[in-house]
């Protein structure tokens, strides 16, 4: 019974203590917004005040007024305080371009952005956001790494002899070695120095006309309605009014295109008129160009362009046929443009080489394509 009593009492006294052990472990463990603290040490995983964050915002503007706009780059720079510590220049056939990467402190760097996206046309922009705590890290080890790297080199040098070809070759690294040493430390330097980096790397580049600089093809189908005013008809030769449908196909960026169209006479014609043209029938090629100063064709809606088509025309009837060249100068206005739709409208004037005066006049076009 005793002994029951004794080994009850030691396994009752065990318990007791073994609770106390856990009660001071479990408070010994703690974890806040900044610090974990693990069996009394403490690992902090928060970036501290040398480390910060790097933001660079990459912005690229299309201009059309490239050395105007390169003066209004310049005087932002200087009213935020802005350093420039990169800049890349070209100079194309019929265009200019210049990147330029600036340092700001926070508060200009955002003033700065606001400012820059009103120089021009903003082609795209993206943000990056770094932690220069991780750099550090990574800097550290390649500093880590390189010195380790030239103690063996120079632990090697010291049994070689100073007249063996090998010897220079080992010197030579050497001091490469010491060169990336240099600048891992300076650059570890800069960024302790430097709680938080703002960069912005503006690329402005000069608008250049499509199609004449550049071309780049597309697939984009499509169709058009064409209602055809006549100037000058002449009776029993030409009717006064035609309307019909054509193809569209536009295969440059630049609103390069072919149309085939069809049209037919919306006036009556009698059945003892065999010589009265019934039927157009036209082929050309045709391209379109924006003003440069009134958007250049950016917006999705309302791009003002001007262009024209040069071919060929059929005039048919019952017993006579004419063919001759045509050529077409337009105006139009593009009412929505898209990535993959562009429906505009167009008036222009219609002229053929033959039968001049009895077949030019005025030709309304709505048109619409789709990208495949």
């Amino acid at each position: 019974m005793k002994k029951l009593l004794l080994i009850s009492l030691f396994f009752f006294t065990t318990l007791l203590f073994s609770g106390e052990e856990n009660s001071v472990s479990s408070k010994s463990i703690q974890i806040d917004n900044n610090n974990q603290n693990i069996y009394g040490k403490t690992a902090d995983f928060s970036v501290s005040k040398s480390d910060g964050l790097t933001q660079t915002l990459n912005i690229s503007i299309e201009t059309d007024d490239f050395q105007n706009d390169y003066d209004k780059l310049m005087s932002i720079i200087k009213e935020t305080d802005g350093v420039t510590f990169e800049t890349n220049q070209a100079q194309y056939y019929r265009s200019k371009n210049i990147k330029l990467h600036i340092w700001f402190s926070k508060e200009n760097f955002y003033k700065a952005e606001k400012k820059v996206k009103k120089i021009g046309y903003t082609k795209y922009q993206n943000l990056t956001t770094t932690n220069n705590a991780n750099q550090n890290e990574i800097l550290e080890m390649e500093l880590e790494h390189t010195i380790q790297k030239k103690i063996s080199y120079e632990k090697q040098l010291e049994r070689l002899e100073s007249n063996q070809d090998l010897y220079l070759s080992f010197w030579n690294t050497i001091k490469d070695l010491e060169d990336k040493i240099f600048q891992y430390r300076k650059t570890l330097k800069q960024n302790k120095q430097q709680n938080e980096f703002y960069i912005l790397i503006v690329d402005l580049d000069e608008k250049h006309s499509e199609p004449m600089d550049s071309f780049e093809f597309i697939n984009m189908p499509g169709v058009e309605y064409n209602y055809f005013h006549v100037d000058t008809p002449k009776k029993e030769l030409s009717s006064k009014k035609y309307h019909g449908a054509a193809i569209r196909y536009m295969f440059s960026k630049g609103k390069s295109y072919i149309i085939l169209n069809v049209m037919k006479t919306l006036d009556k014609i009698s059945s003892e008129n065999k010589t009265e043209i019934q039927e157009i029938f036209t082929y050309a090629y045709g391209v379109d160009f924006y003003p440069k100063y009134l958007g250049s064709g950016r917006r999705m809606f309302l791009n003002l362009f001007s262009g024209f088509s040069f071919g060929g025309a059929y005039f048919t009837a019952d017993s006579n046929t004419i063919h001759t060249f045509q050529v077409t100068a337009h105006l139009g206005l593009e009412l929505l443009k898209t990535n993959y739709v562009l429906w505009d409208i167009k008036a222009g004037y219609f002229l053929p080489f033959n039968e001049n005066r009895n077949f030019r006049g005025y030709l309304f076009t709505s048109g619409i394509n789709f990208m495949f």
